[in-house]
């Protein structure tokens, strides 16, 4: 009993943080666990986990032998203590890894591997897989390879199932790849992804995002007697770095030199990410010394709205109409 229970306890922080985290609804709860005290949660109870795996690992390497001894003629006990064995190993190993860098420089909010990466990866795959499908697809239908896909269908009257079955697979191979080749929508100039509305304008029409993220930063250049460090409104602003973490843009810098980042509705489409790049602003801005600044324009959900507030303060968080 205790050997189920256990890992259920472990494990619990981490639910909670990557399975209620990741509505947008709950985005307090995700906010959470990567603020104050929240990191300090979570690496307790992943080191707390990783004592457990090692101890349950040193059981399995000890009984390694006795395995494959006491029963030799029957493959499941064995199948099963190697895959125990084998996921323990890989468990520990990423839990390990992933805890150091958690301690290191790059510290809690630090990514080991850039999200860029992670959806490039994921577009690449999807057109893989569509392909692969499509490929198995026409394999099925045409010789010699039918023989093998559709073996004894036609001989028993059920060419058609094979058939059905083989253009199903076609037209999710065209599916997937469809979606792998169109990738995520396009992002607006300011950085930030196009909202539904406005979506599919932005991918395909660049110039007029930089109008409207140009307009943004003028308006809140006035309004803070500011500058715009890219010289261009609606270009790339100043970059700025958090060690392990990433870099974001300075849209704006006001006229006490804090740093200002401007937006509008787009940001509540990916919190996660809007976050994380709060956190760089902060970062940023505190190693000048000066106030790190969100502004975000009329109409920006009231998730994105509390989410900086909680990272930034009440008092650098603001509403602009363009």
């Amino acid at each position: 009993m205790l050997t189920l229970l256990i890992p259920c306890v472990l494990v619990l922080p981490s639910v909670v943080f990557l399975g209620l985290g990741s509505f947008r609804s709950t985005a307090e709860v995700q906010e959470f666990f990567t603020t104050g005290t929240g990191p300090q949660l979570l690496r307790a109870f992943a080191v707390a986990a990783l004592a457990w795996i090692a101890w349950q690992l040193s059981i399995l390497l000890r009984t390694w032998r006795q395995v494959a001894t006491t029963a030799p003629l029957l493959a499941e006990p064995l199948v099963t203590h190697r895959f125990r064995t084998a996921s323990a190993l890989a468990s520990a190993t990423t839990g390990t890894l992933l805890l150091w860098r958690s301690l290191g420089e790059a510290g809690p909010d630090g990514q080991a591997i850039p999200p860029a990466h992670l959806l490039d990866a994921l577009d690449h795959f999807l057109v893989y897989l569509g392909f692969a499908l499509l490929l198995l697809s026409l394999l099925a239908l045409f010789p010699p390879s039918a023989g093998l896909a559709l073996a004894g269908a036609t001989a028993t009257g059920e060419g058609t199932l094979g058939a059905a079955l083989a253009a199903r697979l076609g037209l999710a191979g065209i599916a997937l790849m469809a979606v792998g080749a169109t990738g995520s929508e396009g992002e607006a100039a300011d950085g930030e992804t196009a909202s539904p509305g406005e979506g599919r304008s932005r991918s395909t029409d660049p110039e007029r995002a930089e109008r409207v993220g140009a307009a943004r930063e003028q308006k809140v250049a006035e309004l803070t007697d500011g500058t715009i460090p890219s010289g261009a409104p609606g270009k790339p602003g100043m970059k700025v770095t958090k060690p392990g973490a990433g870099t974001t843009d300075v849209d704006v810098i006001g006229g006490d030199g804090s740093y200002i980042a401007v937006g509008g509705p787009a940001k509540a489409r990916n919190l996660a990410k809007f976050g994380e790049k709060c956190h760089i602003l902060k970062y940023a801005a505190e190693q000048q010394g000066v106030r790190a600044q969100v502004y975000l324009e009329e109409g920006t959900p009231e998730p994105a709205l509390k989410l900086a507030r909680k990272i930034l303060g009440d008092a650098n968080v603001h509403t602009f109409t363009r």
